[in-house]
């Protein structure tokens, strides 16, 4: 009967410790889980840091995991299994503390680069209007540099036009001038040619007759000659007037 009853509380003491063993290599587990679970939020940490660092931010950094006690409760030999339990809740507040130092940190570094995207944004409007107000002042400078030189054109015709236009003055004074010449010199040949034909009548009157009123045949003779010389240079001025009007 005593051999019964050892026999039984043996089995019930086996029965806990297996029970309890199980939860310990869980609970194990769910260290082991967690603590990995820790090492990628730490590296993920890091690497969030780093970003903000090379983006110009700042970094507070909040220490709420003691190492110390990271380090020691990884070398413990966890055999209790309610500081088991404590050590894992303790864990999984610090990975709570963790998340949300980090999504604090990934907000902040969002906010960062959208200010950076903003700042680009507005060095490249200012480059591009640089570049446009460059652009405009050399567009300027070239429209200048054309209306003056339309404007110097423009001058050259108004000069041109009035030269031209005094030289249409003067030809139609020229040709007025030519033309009353042509008229006064076609009157002076008509009287030399009257004036000959006067003296040539007298000469042959003096021919005809031994009178000795009148000019002589000497004097005739030379009086026509005279007016046959004039009349060759009205005609040869007529002519030369005439060719320079044409």
């Amino acid at each position: 009967m005593q051999f019964k009853n050892y026999v039984s509380k043996l089995r019930t003491k086996t029965s806990d410790y297996k029970r309890k063993h199980a939860e310990i290599s869980d609970l194990k587990s769910e260290h082991a889980i967690l603590s990995r679970t820790a090492d990628i939020l730490a590296n993920q940490w890091k690497m969030l840091m780093q970003k903000i660092e090379e983006n110009g931010g700042r970094i507070i950094e909040i220490r709420n995991i003691n190492q110390d006690k990271k380090s020691e409760t990884a070398k413990l030999e966890i055999d209790d299994v309610k500081k088991l339990r404590d050590i894992i809740s303790e864990s999984n507040q610090q990975m709570d503390l963790k998340r949300t130092a980090i999504d604090a940190l990934k907000q902040s570094n969002a906010e960062l680069n959208k200010q950076l995207a903003v700042t680009d944004a507005t060095e490249l409007f200012d480059a591009k209007k640089r570049n446009y107000d460059a652009t405009e002042a050399n567009f300027e400078s070239e429209f200048r540099e054309i209306e003056e030189s339309v404007k110097s054109m423009e001058d050259e015709v108004v000069m041109k036009k009035r030269k031209i236009f005094r030289a249409e003055i003067e030809i139609k004074i020229m040709k007025t001038i030519s033309e009353k010449l042509r008229q006064e010199g076609l009157k002076l040949v008509n009287q030399i040619e009257e004036e000959i034909s006067r003296v040539n009548k007298e000469m042959e009157v003096l021919q005809r007759s031994d009178q000795g009123n009148g000019l002589s045949v000497e004097e005739a003779t030379a009086q026509v000659a005279m007016w046959r010389s004039l009349m060759k240079i009205f005609q040869l001025k007529l002519q030369i007037a005439e060719e320079e009007n044409t």
